[in-house]
C-alpha cells in the first residue's frame, strides 16, 4: 500500500479497495468489477462486502476522488493498474508467437535497413508514458482540490521537469500535503500547479514532513490520526 493516492483514502475506504481488487481479479474483462456481463454496482458491492449501501457509495466516492479507482462510460469500475497489466501481458504474449516465425529476408533486410526504428519507437513509448504520468497528476490535484486545471502546455512543463526527479508518488504527496495545510486558508488559491510544481519551491515541499488526513469531523478526524498512529507502529 505504497501508492499515495491510496495512502490519502480513509482505513474504511482502503478496506474497501483490498475487497474490490480481489473481485477484480476475477472480472470480465481482468481488472474490471464484474461477474460474468453484469456489472456489480453499489448495492450489489455493499451486500457482497457486508456494509450499509451509503457507507459503499461515500467509499466508493472518495476512491474515486482521490484517483485510486476508475470508472467507465457504462459506470464500471476498474483498476487502472490491473488493466494495464493485462495489455502488457496480451502485448508481450503476441510478441512470443510472432518472434516464433521466420522472417523472410526482405523483412529481415528492412530490419537491418532501419535500426533507428527501434530507436524511435521506444522514444515513441516513453514520451507516452511521460505524458499518462503528466495526465493522472493533473487529474489528482483537480480531485484532491476539487479544481479544473486543463493540461496545457505550460502545465505540461512544470508536471514533466518535475517527474525527471521525482516519481509520480512524490507529486501525490506534494499535493495531499499541501491541500491538507492550505485548505479553507488564504493560501487555498495556491494550489495550483504553477505554485505546487514550482522548481525552486518542490524541492523544500517534498521535504515536509506528512500531514495527517482530516476531514473537518473533530471526532472523526480523531479516529483517522489514531488508525494512522496504529498503523505506523505495526510497521
Amino acid at each position: 500500500m505504497r501508492s499515495t493516492d491510496l495512502r490519502s483514502c480513509s482505513v474504511m475506504a482502503r478496506g474497501l479497495w483490498m475487497d474490490m481488487i480481489c473481485l477484480m481479479h476475477d472480472g470480465t474483462p481482468y481488472g474490471y468489477l464484474k461477474v460474468g456481463e453484469k456489472i456489480i454496482d453499489a448495492e450489489t458491492l455493499s451486500r457482497m462486502v457486508g456494509i450499509a449501501k451509503n457507507e459503499t457509495e461515500i467509499l466508493l466516492k472518495e476512491l474515486k476522488n482521490t484517483g485510486v479507482v476508475e470508472q467507465d462510460k457504462s459506470g464500471c469500475f476498474y483498476c487502472r493498474r490491473l488493466v494495464k497489466d493485462e495489455k502488457l501481458r496480451k502485448t508481450r504474449a503476441k510478441a512470443g508467437r510472432l518472434g516464433g516465425k521466420q522472417k523472410s529476408s526482405k523483412s529481415l533486410a528492412n530490419t537491418q535497413a532501419k535500426p533507428y526504428q527501434m530507436v524511435e519507437d521506444e522514444d515513441e513509448d516513453e514520451k507516452e508514458d511521460v505524458l499518462e504520468k503528466e495526465r493522472e497528476v493533473l487529474k489528482f490535484l483537480n480531485n484532491t482540490a476539487d479544481r479544473k486545471f486543463r493540461l496545457t502546455e505550460s502545465t505540461k512543463t512544470l508536471i514533466g521537469a518535475r517527474l525527471k526527479d521525482y516519481s509520480l508518488d512524490d507529486m501525490k504527496r506534494v499535493i495531499v500535503n499541501k491541500h491538507e495545510q492550505w485548505r479553507g486558508t488564504e493560501q487555498d488559491k495556491f494550489l495550483r500547479p504553477e505554485t505546487l510544481f514550482n522548481a525552486t519551491k518542490f524541492d523544500g515541499y517534498i521535504n515536509e514532513p506528512d500531514r495527517p488526513k482530516t476531514t473537518g469531523n473533530t471526532q472523526v478526524d480523531a479516529g483517522l490520526a489514531l488508525a494512522a498512529k496504529y498503523e505506523s507502529e505495526g510497521q
